[in-house]
């Protein structure tokens, strides 16, 4: 049973559902009530200036006027169900890959970030900054892996693991 489009209280049976509910519905649908099993209200005007007996497609037509057997209705319902579960599987899948590359991009964002401040840090330095640890520090952020942990801070020093050892040769 379904309405649509405001005050009609029309109810249809489609191929599907009398397929569902194992045959009730074409009993309802032969046994009184309208034509095919559709009450309607006589008189009652719908759009386009139709009674709304004549806005009602019979149970199980498609637009077009072919009848649907039941078990052509059962077969597209389950192709349609299996497309969905197929487009469901590939969403989950395309969901993880982009979460994946997000990830890797804001990795290797944060690897330039880091060397962008220990330039600049080494720039506002000037005569007094070591251009050969600089560049120490530099291989060491851009060969680090995420378990190395290896951060620059504001003042453009390193800061995980051996960062120390290194900064001392």
């Amino acid at each position: 049973p379904s309405s649509r489009g405001g005050p009609r209280t029309t109810t249809t049976t489609t191929a599907a559902s009398a397929a569902a509910a194992g045959g009730a519905a074409r009993k309802t649908a032969s046994g009184g009530g309208g034509a095919a099993g559709i009450k309607t209200s006589p008189g009652r005007v719908g759009p386009g200036g139709r009674t709304q007996k004549e806005n009602q497609r019979p149970a199980g037509r498609r637009a077009g006027g072919t009848k649907l057997s039941d078990d052509a209705a059962i077969v597209a319902d389950a192709e349609l169900m299996k497309k969905n579960a197929d487009l469901v599987s590939r969403n989950a899948d395309l969901e993880l890959t982009l979460k994946g590359i997000e990830q890797e991009r804001d990795f290797y964002f944060e690897k330039l970030r880091g060397i962008e401040v220990m330039l600049q840090v080494h720039e506002e330095k000037g005569v007094a900054s070591d251009p050969d640890k600089l560049v120490r520090k530099i291989f060491k952020v851009l060969y680090a892996t995420s378990d190395d942990n290896v951060e620059v801070t504001d003042e453009g020093e390193l800061m995980g693991v051996g960062s120390e050892e290194d900064e001392m040769k």
